[in-house]
């Protein structure tokens, strides 16, 4: 049965210049959209009869940086539920927005706490212990999740961590180039995910496992492969508020890791001048 393409898919198709090739792409994703959702670019290139690189280039075409940035849009857009606002259209419930704020703390606290409560308390310290004193930390994630290991990343390199930003990285070429130069007495792979499929992802973690390389997955799907494959696994479960999806909590959890890691980060030597200040400032108290 042929699949009737979302709107604002038709729309960038219909603004697109499409090849032949590209057509054929389009028409294989109208039969079987659950496919191409779950699986590789090169499957599904065999599939439509194209080279990977003409998805990719289609993809390109339709705005998109990447085939894994166009499939976790798909999956958001069609799969999540269709976001809505009844309190922006209800002038009475846009006027009390003490309530609306209310309500959204009310929900982001008691998922807070239920998510608090799933953590394991000893494989949380591991993983951020070993995060302290990795030489290298890879964060790697797609969608929304892109938005926490921004916020991530920022928080490790304030600690001096030296962190690999791999959320751009979508084609599994690509993926190889990294994982050569990963190290598995000294890295650490840091992955965030909401949906249970990332082939990605998965591939990453497979080879992270091989070789022995510790993995941590903040993931709301406790039972996907992404977390099967990681050493860790730390549940985010995001609160949903007037069918929004909220980030609120998964960023908490985050920043609760930090704060691990900070625990087990060994503090800085101090610098030549620091330490030159503070005997000078000693020498002046001592005369006092």
């Amino acid at each position: 049965m042929q699949y009737k393409l979302p709107d604002w898919l038709k729309a960038r198709i219909s603004a697109a210049k499409l090849t032949e090739a590209h057509k054929r792409v389009v028409k294989a994703l109208a039969v079987d959209p659950d496919d191409f959702l779950c699986v590789s670019v090169q499957e599904f290139a065999a599939k439509a009869g194209v080279s990977p690189a003409t998805i990719t280039r289609l993809t390109r075409v339709l705005g998109y940086d990447s085939y894994a940035e166009f499939q976790q849009d798909m999956k958001e857009r069609i799969f999540q539920p269709q976001i809505t606002a009844p309190f922006l259209s209800n002038p009475d419930a846009a006027a009390n927005s003490s309530n609306l704020l209310r309500r959204v703390h009310d929900a982001e606290t008691d998922e807070l706490e239920r998510n608090l409560k799933l953590i394991d308390a000893a494989s949380f310290s591991e993983a951020a212990r070993l995060t302290a004193r990795a030489e290298h930390v890879y964060l790697v994630g797609f969608g929304s999740s892109v938005a926490l290991l921004r916020f991530l990343q920022h928080r490790l390199m304030q600690m001096g961590l030296n962190v690999i930003d791999m959320t751009q990285v979508s084609e599994l070429n690509m993926l190889a180039e990294y994982s050569v130069h990963i190290d598995a007495r000294r890295d650490v792979i840091i992955s965030i995910s909401f949906w249970g499929v990332y082939g990605t992802i998965s591939h990453l973690l497979r080879f992270a496992k091989a070789f022995g390389i510790p993995s941590i997955a903040f993931s709301e799907n406790q039972q996907s492969e992404i977390s099967r494959l990681s050493n860790y696994r730390v549940p985010i479960k995001r609160a949903v508020i007037n069918e929004f999806h909220s980030l609120s909590v998964p960023m908490s959890v985050l920043n609760l890791f930090t704060m691990h890691i900070a625990r087990h980060k060994a503090p800085a030597k101090p610098s030549i001048t620091k330490r030159l200040l503070w005997f000078k400032r000693y020498n002046e108290s001592r005369k006092r």
